[in-house]
């Protein structure tokens, strides 16, 4: 057996391979931060830094799903990784799709299964409020499965802490869509968005969110309709929030629709998405059930009550932020004190109380 050198530092005895060990790692920290931007650096420290009782650690264990492709059955399961990859498939994996409905299926009482879906074309980085988004979800939803489908998987600090707290995401490979079947062309990744959250929908059912909406309890009440929507305005239903059991007969009327009479104007930009779904819901009542504006109140000519007041959302299942007009960059800590109705739901995804923290 090789004889260990021991030196005495402060008092301890320590090897000779532990302190060259200790400074190989210094070095190679001191390097890998002189050749990275300020920016990267920055991420990079973050994700460094001791964890507090405010957060979870950024490189740690944690269980994610992976896919089982077999001959006679397909199957989720959830292992132990040190990685930030989550599970990443292609849309049209028939493996991927028998095996969801395998791990999340439709019980008795629910015709929604409990899969949420998000739609993620051209974006980066993830922001704070989109992980508050997903971290609602997690908290008051408990869904089977996250899908979050796009042509980009997240990055960042706040996408690294979404996966070590949750293990149940998915990203789903999928390419804007281009045309419709009239022939004309989706000009804004608004319309991509709008036709695409319709087409999971009725691939898989369960409930669709816009980045800027929190849930603020569970939908559970909602999940025995075939579809369900909530008013923004009186004038229209609101698609950033959509409830529906798997290929319903509003979402195909919807769709059809969509592809027959869709063509780009500015002055139509809501035509499709928001009074296309009214005009169906009035001629067919049967086919949807509508919220008094449970999931978008205040609506954007209140946004005032969301920015600057504080208000009472004890009758909503969701709000949506119109994180569009929001110009604060906010963070774990500026929440603590952010005495508004953003900043208390924020303080109510991940502290548990809309009260004002001490920092």
């Amino acid at each position: 057996m090789a004889k260990r050198h021991l030196v005495r530092i402060c008092g301890r005895r320590t090897s000779v391979r532990s302190i060259a060990q200790t400074v190989f790692v210094g070095f190679s920290l001191i390097f890998v931060l002189r050749h990275i931007d300020l920016g990267n650096r920055n991420a990079v420290l973050e994700g460094l830094r001791p964890v507090t009782t405010r957060e979870h650690a950024i490189f740690s264990i944690s269980d994610q799903l992976r896919l089982r492709c077999e001959e006679r059955h397909s199957t989720l399961y959830l292992t132990s990784t040190e990685d930030e990859q989550v599970l990443s498939v292609k849309s049209d994996d028939r493996c991927f799709s028998r095996a969801l409905r395998n791990y999340c299926p439709e019980t008795p009482g629910r015709r929604v299964p409990n899969i949420v879906h998000y739609i993620w074309f051209g974006i980066k980085n993830m922001t704070f409020y989109q992980l508050v988004s997903f971290l609602s979800v997690q908290k008051f939803q408990k869904p089977c499965v996250i899908l979050v489908h796009g042509n980009v998987v997240p990055i960042g600090p706040y996408w690294r802490h979404l996966v070590h707290n949750a293990s149940n995401i998915v990203h789903v490979k999928m390419t804007p869509p281009y045309r419709v079947t009239n022939g004309h062309i989706l000009r804004t990744m608004t319309h991509k968005s709008n036709i695409a959250r319709l087409m999971v929908l009725q691939e898989h059912g369960g409930i669709y969110l816009d980045l800027d909406t929190v849930l603020l309890r569970s939908l559970d009440p909602l999940m025995n309709y075939p579809v369900s929507m909530s008013m923004e305005y009186k004038s229209n239903l609101w698609n950033g929030l959509i409830v529906a059991e798997r290929d319903p007969l509003f979402i195909r009327h919807w769709i059809t629709l969509f592809n027959q009479q869709y063509y780009y104007a500015h002055k139509k930009k809501f035509e499709f998405s928001l009074f296309l779904p009214t005009y169906i819901a009035k001629a067919h009542p049967s086919w949807i059930h509508v919220e008094n504006m449970t999931f978008c109140t205040p609506n954007g000519n209140h946004l005032h009550m969301i920015y600057k007041e504080n208000f009472d959302w004890k009758e909503n299942y969701a709000m949506h932020l119109y994180i569009r007009y929001y110009k604060v960059h906010d963070d774990f800590t500026s929440v603590r004190r952010l005495n508004a109705t953003i900043g208390a739901l924020a303080r109510l995804v991940l502290y548990s109380t809309k009260d004002l923290l001490e920092d």
